[in-house]
């Protein structure tokens, strides 16, 4: 097996929206990053075998990065599962900010 310095559409990649599978305490985790980035908006690559797991029973899981300007068009556009209106999400999110 070879592995690829970028995973995304451009070399063959694929995406599946799971935001319905995510465990509770995935949630969580990601809501307190958030929190401690200070950002109301950030992408977190995060790996696991099965999301829908909790990573605190999960042997080996992790935090890859976070992003500051993450990718929409991964939940708009995903090759498998629901499309979801994440820019349509945050724009009425930052709505509350005015």
């Amino acid at each position: 097996m070879t592995f690829h310095q970028k995973v995304n559409w451009s070399v063959g990649g694929t995406t599946a929206d799971v935001s319905d599978l995510v465990h509770p305490d995935n949630v969580e985790l990601f809501e307190q990053v958030a929190d401690v980035l200070k950002a109301p908006i950030v992408g977190i690559d995060f790996i696991i075998n099965d999301i829908s797991h909790s990573w605190r029973k999960e042997k080996r899981c992790g935090i890859i990065e976070c992003n500051s300007m993450p990718f929409f068009d991964n939940h708009h556009l995903p090759f498998e599962g629901k499309p979801r209106n994440v820019a349509g999400a945050i724009w009425d999110m930052m709505e509350k900010y005015k």
